[in-house]
C-alpha cells in the first residue's frame, strides 16, 4: 500500500486547508456489410455519451420562402444551403453559405449492422472506428461480456476483448486499453478495477475498488491519455469523520495515484482530453474553466451557455430574448489562445442546445437547430399537433478569415452524436448508418 502513501499525504493536507469540508456524498470476426462512403448522405437518430481520445495536442436581406428545397438525395434530409444572405429565417452565418459537397473536409456514410442488433450497444468512438459491447443477460441485470470494435471504412467487427468474470461492466476504450469493473467469487464478489492493454492483452491495472480509504467510482467516468487514467474516487478520512470526492491521477505502469482536485464528481472526454465536472463548474486539464450551467449577464439580459465535454474547442451560446418575437442564439467558439470567434445567429425562436455544437482540431463543427411551432387543434382528427423542424449546421471556420463556410440541413430527426479530437460522428441507430466528418485524408 505503500504508493498510496503520496496520495494520503496530500488529501489529507488538502482537507484541512479547507477547514475539512467536502462532499459525502482476440477473437476477430468480419462483416460482410456494405460501406457506403457518400459524401452527400446524411441520416439520423438518438444522443449517448462518448468515449475518449488518446491523442493528446496541445441584418441580412430576408431570405426567399417560395423555392421548393433542393433535394440531397438521401432519405430524411433536405440540402437548404445557398448563397450568403439566405435561409436568415434560420440561421444568419457569420461567412458563406455552400453546398455539402463543396466544404472542405470528408462527409461519410456507412452501414453498420451492429447498430440493429438488439444484444449489442454502442458505448462510444476511437480512432474512426465504434466500440459495442456485447450484454449478457443473467437473472436481474446485463453484464458487458464482450465488447466490440467495428471500422465503418473496411465493414470487420473485431472481438477486442471479453471478460472472464461472472459479472463486468466496461466504463472506458479507447485504442489501447480497455477499463471495466468486475465481480467474481474468487473475489468474494468485492467490485475490482481492471484495465487491460488491448495490444498485447496483459492486465496492467486490478485493484479492489475499495482500496484503503480510497473507493474509485468508474461509474462516474473514466479516461486514459497516454498512460494516464484520470478517475473520479470517495476518499474517506475517518480522524475528521469526513468524506472527500475528489479527482485523481492514476499512472497505469505503476498504479501510483495522485490528487487532481477536490469536489469533483464526474470526468468526461473533452477540451483538453480531459474535463472534471461537479454541480458548479467543468474543468479541463488544458487549463480552463467554465460555468457547469453557464452565467447570467445582468447587463444585457443574456444567458451564456458553455460546451466544454465532447469537443475540441469551447464552443457557447448567448441567449438574448425578446418580448414578441422570443430568443435568438449567437454561436461562438474559444481558441487555444483564449480569442472568441463567431459561428453566427439563429432567427426568432430558433433553438441551439448549447452541448450539441461540436467543434474538431480542424475547425470542422456542426450545431443541431430546432424550431418548434405552436400547438394547433387539428378539427378533422380533434387532437393537437405540433410541428418540429430540426436541421444541421455543417462547417469550417477559417481563423485566418475569422468566418465560416458551412452547409445547411433539414434532416427528420436529431441524430446521436460522438465526438472526437478528429473527428465527429453522426449516429442513426434506427436505420443503422454512421456519418464520419473529417479532414480529407
Amino acid at each position: 500500500m505503500t504508493k498510496y502513501v503520496k496520495l494520503t499525504a496530500l488529501l489529507t493536507a488538502a482537507a484541512l486547508l479547507c477547514g475539512c469540508s467536502g462532499n459525502t456524498s482476440g477473437d476477430s470476426q468480419t462483416s460482410a456489410s456494405e460501406a457506403q462512403t457518400s459524401e452527400e448522405t446524411v441520416q439520423t437518430s438518438e444522443p449517448q455519451s462518448p468515449a475518449g481520445e488518446s491523442v493528446p495536442e496541445g441584418g441580412q436581406e430576408a431570405a426567399p420562402t417560395a423555392e421548393a428545397p433542393e433535394q440531397d438525395g438521401a432519405s430524411g434530409v433536405t440540402l437548404v444551403s445557398g448563397g450568403n444572405s439566405r435561409y436568415a429565417d434560420i440561421f444568419e452565418l457569420n461567412g458563406t453559405w455552400c453546398g455539402l459537397t463543396e466544404l472542405p473536409f470528408e462527409v461519410a456514410s456507412y452501414e453498420v449492422p451492429m447498430l440493429r442488433k438488439d444484444d449489442f450497444r454502442l458505448f462510444g468512438v476511437c480512432g474512426r472506428k465504434l466500440y459495442f459491447t456485447e450484454w449478457k443477460k443473467l437473472d436481474h441485470y446485463y453484464s458487458d461480456d464482450k465488447l466490440w470494435s467495428f471500422d465503418p471504412a473496411t465493414g470487420e467487427e473485431k472481438l477486442v476483448y471479453s471478460s472472464t468474470a461472472e459479472i463486468s461492466a466496461i466504463e472506458f476504450v479507447n485504442d489501447q486499453y480497455v477499463v471495466a469493473e468486475i465481480l467474481d467469487k474468487a473475489f468474494d464478489y468485492e467490485p475490482r478495477l481492471t484495465v487491460v492493454d488491448l495490444r498485447t492483452g496483459k492486465t496492467v491495472l486490478d485493484i479492489p475498488e475499495r482500496n484503503g480509504n480510497i473507493s474509485y467510482l468508474p461509474g462516474n467516468g473514466v479516461q486514459i491519455v497516454y498512460d494516464m487514467m484520470y478517475i473520479t474516487a470517495e476518499y474517506t478520512m475517518p480522524e475528521f469523520s469526513k468524506t472527500l470526492r475528489v479527482g485523481l491521477r492514476v499512472y497505469l505502469p505503476t498504479g501510483e495515484a495522485e490528487l487532481y482536485g477536490l469536489n469533483y464528481d464526474l470526468v468526461d472526454y473533452g477540451v483538453g482530453n480531459v474535463c472534471y465536472a461537479n454541480s458548479d463548474v467543468i474543468d479541463s486539464i488544458y487549463g480552463v474553466s467554465r460555468p457547469a450551467y453557464g452565467e447570467w449577464n445582468e447587463a444585457d439580459g443574456s444567458y451564456t451557455w458553455y460546451n466544454m465535454r465532447d469537443t475540441y474547442f469551447i464552443t457557447y451560446e448567448i441567449i438574448r430574448g425578446y418580448d414578441v418575437l422570443g430568443d435568438r442564439s449567437e454561436l461562438f467558439w474559444t481558441d487555444r489562445n483564449g480569442d472568441d470567434h463567431r459561428i453566427g445567429e439563429t432567427a426568432f425562436s430558433v433553438d441551439c442546445i448549447s452541448d450539441q455544437i461540436r467543434m474538431d482540431r480542424d475547425n470542422i463543427f456542426f450545431a443541431m437547430l430546432h424550431k418548434y411551432y405552436p400547438t394547433v387543434y387539428n378539427e378533422q382528427y380533434d387532437y393537437y399537433e405540433t410541428e418540429n423542424r430540426n436541421w444541421l449546421l455543417l462547417g469550417y471556420y477559417d481563423t485566418s478569415a475569422d468566418s465560416a463556410q458551412a452547409a445547411l440541413l433539414d434532416i427528420d430527426d436529431v441524430p446521436q452524436t460522438f465526438a472526437e479530437n478528429d473527428c465527429l460522428y453522426l449516429v442513426y441507430q434506427d436505420n443503422g448508418i454512421v456519418t464520419l466528418i473529417c479532414k480529407e485524408g
